[in-house]
């Protein structure tokens, strides 16, 4: 029988004896190698490299918590936790801060710098002027600033106002006086928004918007007597003190009739006819007359008839609309935008009376002075 095929009990003592010895001595090996970084070949070249059963083994990887006391892990964490609780808060923070600051600037103005908070109609016909001059753009940014759309809307019916009205939210509400020659029997053309008066308050507004008919008796008082020493503005005082700074042309009708006799002058209320309206201005007797909304602009106000052409028609002297005040008129589409009576203007006759005997002093001086110099 062959030696590997014999019972193992039937083996020589000494060969039993000499593997056991051996198999001790390979186990002894082997535990000596682990213990001592010797023994086995590590794999791939790397002396920390080892395999255990097909898995690799380095020994010179750890657990990132392996060597640290568990306390210390228990801070770290909790730091990191603080950490990101702190960055979560500024992000929300920063957020809701820039959350509640979009809607202010959304209701300070729009995207085309135009303040918000303006009906959209006049919202639309400012898009259509930005684009023409820094008084449109200052308009535009102020807005909402106005005590009244009327204001902004003055400039966008009227070009000459444009300056005036951008000046209105931060101009001094004062007058001052009117220094250019007047003739007698001639109508000066004079505007409400006229900068030297047109800041002054009136009927809850400035002159400039409201003063109509401040304005179109001032006109009438320098033709009729030759004296610029009544303006709009003082004029706009007589009305105020005395109650008529009321109604939709802001100045009541009967404020003429009433008040016209304080300037020494007469208004009289007449239908209006073509022959009445004609037989006064060759008269040099200006006309005052209320026109309807909606006809020589949005609102009622008032304006002068100044003077008759030769071709009929008739000079309108509007105080809020130098567009108006710039060409001829007939006299049928003006009685066509009243439903009023109209106002012809008259010096009285103690002022017609004065004017009369400073005309002849003035006439006397001159003789007297001429015959001095004859002398």
């Amino acid at each position: 029988m062959p030696y590997s095929q014999q019972p193992r009990s039937s083996r020589p003592a000494s060969q039993r004896r000499a593997r056991q010895a051996h198999t001790s001595e390979r186990q002894r090996r082997q535990s000596s190698g682990v213990s001592s970084g010797t023994g086995r070949t590590p794999r791939n070249g790397n002396p920390q490299e080892y395999s255990l059963r097909g898995q690799k083994i380095d020994l010179n990887r750890r657990s990132i918590f392996g060597s640290y006391n568990p306390r210390v892990l228990a801070i770290l964490g909790a730091g990191i936790i603080v950490l990101i609780m702190l960055i979560v808060g500024i992000s929300s923070c920063v957020r809701s801060c820039t959350t509640k600051n979009a809607p202010t600037v959304e209701a300070t103005q729009n995207e085309n710098g135009i303040a918000a908070g303006i009906s959209e109609e006049l919202n639309k016909g400012l898009e259509g002027k930005l684009s023409i001059g820094e008084s449109w753009k200052s308009i535009a940014k102020s807005a909402d600033k106005y005590s009244n759309e009327r204001i902004i809307e003055l400039a966008l019916e009227d070009p000459a106002a444009v300056d005036f009205v951008a000046k209105v939210p931060t101009a001094a509400k004062e007058a001052q006086t009117y220094s250019d020659a007047v003739t007698k029997d001639t109508v000066p053309l004079l505007y409400a928004y006229d900068t030297r008066w047109g800041f002054v308050d009136y009927a809850n507004g400035p002159l400039g918007v409201t003063g109509s008919g401040p304005t179109a008796l001032a006109m009438t008082y320098m033709s009729l007597t030759g004296k610029n020493d009544q303006t709009p503005a003082t004029i706009a005082k007589l009305a105020t003190d005395n109650n008529y700074a009321t109604g939709d042309a802001f100045t009541d009708l009967t404020f003429f009739s009433d008040k016209a006799k304080d300037l020494g002058l007469t208004a009289e209320s007449v239908d209006a006819s073509i022959e009445e309206i004609t037989a006064s201005l060759k008269n040099n007797h200006p006309i005052i007359v209320l026109v309807n909304d909606k006809t020589f602009t949005n609102y009622q106000h008032y304006v002068v008839l100044a003077g008759l052409n030769a071709d009929g028609t008739l000079n309108v002297y509007d105080p809020i609309s130098s567009i108006v005040s710039s060409r001829p008129w007939a006299v049928q589409t003006i009685l066509g935008y009243t439903s009023n009576k109209i106002m012809v203007m008259h010096p009285t006759e103690e002022s017609s009376q004065d004017n009369s005997n400073e005309s002849k002093e003035s006439n006397d001086s001159n003789s007297n002075s001429s015959a001095e110099k004859k002398q």
